[in-house]
């Protein structure tokens, strides 16, 4: 859009609950979770406050089954959306994990228990996702945060494993709405984290069924 005043960029992850291992669901939240909590010195709070310094603003994290996406919003100024895109990219390239495990795990518990919070509403939940999905993936999940019994399990070398083999520039996209030329856009991201040649590999992209058998009937 030319000559508008900001820059909207979303960066998405292709990697989501779906490829969580069996048994360990909700290790791609996990660690959508850590990932803004191992900036070394910087804390989520105080890159929070520098989007909002510059007049902008900053998503931390969001996962679902296909995808985790972050993103920020910020004046359309080249200085400020080199810092941002080094800033971000710092934070989602090879995250490097360490601090806040627990701190983390009992948030998404949090979570989960505030979305079910009587055993029958999650029982209810199961018997339905088990019945329709039976065979495939859906069937492992209520939410892509996982359940209390694989939450409990994940480990910082689990979400760390994640990382390292998902969250690579060549299983990203970069999706920016700007009033910049698209030239200039591309040489931002050239010289930012993102550009880095690196190793890694994209997601493969899932295939729709053909079909779906008639789900029990009970």
């Amino acid at each position: 859009w030319p000559g508008r005043p900001w820059c909207h960029v979303g960066i998405v992850v292709h990697a989501g609950a779906m490829h969580d291992e069996p048994g360990l669901e909700g290790t791609a939240h996990f660690l959508e979770h850590l990932v803004s909590e191992n900036l070394g010195d910087t804390s989520k709070r105080d890159l929070e406050d520098l989007f909002a310094s510059w007049g902008g603003t900053v998503r931390l994290g969001n996962t679902w089954y296909g995808k985790t996406s972050y993103g920020f919003s910020v004046p359309n100024d080249p200085s400020i959306v080199r810092r941002a895109l080094g800033l971000i990219g710092r934070m989602v390239i090879r995250p490097a994990l360490g601090r806040h495990m627990e701190k983390e795990r009992a948030i998404i518990l949090a979570e989960y228990h505030q979305r079910f919070p009587f055993a029958f509403m999650a029982e209810t939940a199961w018997r339905g996702k088990r019945m329709v999905h039976a065979g495939h993936w859906p069937e492992r999940f209520l939410r892509a945060l996982g359940a209390p019994e694989s939450i409990t399990k994940i480990g910082m070398d689990d979400c760390q494993k994640f990382g390292v083999e998902r969250y690579v520039p060549a299983n990203m996209q970069l999706v920016f709405v700007s009033g910049s030329p698209t030239g200039e856009i591309f040489d931002l991201v050239r010289q930012s984290v993102f550009g880095m040649a690196e190793a890694g590999e994209r997601t493969p992209v899932a295939v729709p069924l053909a079909e779906a058998p008639v789900p029990q009937e009970t």
